[in-house]
């Protein structure tokens, strides 16, 4: 990356590395209550949420987008529930993409009606294309993912 960050997922936090100086500059929070979780589909209340990073890009003008899923939280044991995991996939707030800059500034998040099962910045420019499970390709500026485009598959073609 020209910045020389790297961007390294664990859990639900993203750390940005020096590569140069080998060091963490940052440790941005996916969890909540740190980023809004009513937003992810957990409602008002955060517990019982948690928020798994899957996919990271990272562009030169220096903004990182992640792939996050928002997924239930297992009980205490002896407790009644549910089994932990994401929710079914037609869940619009199951799936997110979250932009931040490399100061770890909240600049934008996507709602997916789906999980994106390709994530890339190509050139590291300024332009994040998503592929989903339903064939669709989505462009989104990366620096506040604000769609742009996008493509359906042919039906029957």
């Amino acid at each position: 990356w020209a910045l020389g960050v790297a961007a390294v997922a664990q859990g639900d936090v993203v750390r940005l590395l020096s590569i140069e100086r080998d060091e963490q500059l940052r440790a941005v929070p996916l969890a909540p209550p740190a980023r809004d979780v009513a937003a992810l589909g957990g409602g008002s209340d955060d517990e019982g949420v948690t928020v798994v990073v899957t996919a990271l890009e990272l562009s030169n003008s220096g903004y990182v987008v992640a792939h996050a899923v928002a997924a239930e939280v297992a009980p205490p044991a002896g407790a009644g529930g549910t089994a932990p995991g994401p929710g079914p996939s037609d869940d619009p707030f199951r799936y997110v993409l979250l932009c931040f800059t490399v100061n770890g500034v909240m600049c934008g998040r996507a709602h997916l009606p789906r999980a994106a099962t390709f994530l890339s910045i190509p050139a590291h420019g300024d332009v994040l294309v998503t592929g989903h499970e339903d064939g669709s390709v989505h462009l989104w500026r990366a620096a506040d993912l604000e769609l742009l485009h996008v493509w359906h598959p042919l039906i029957n073609y």
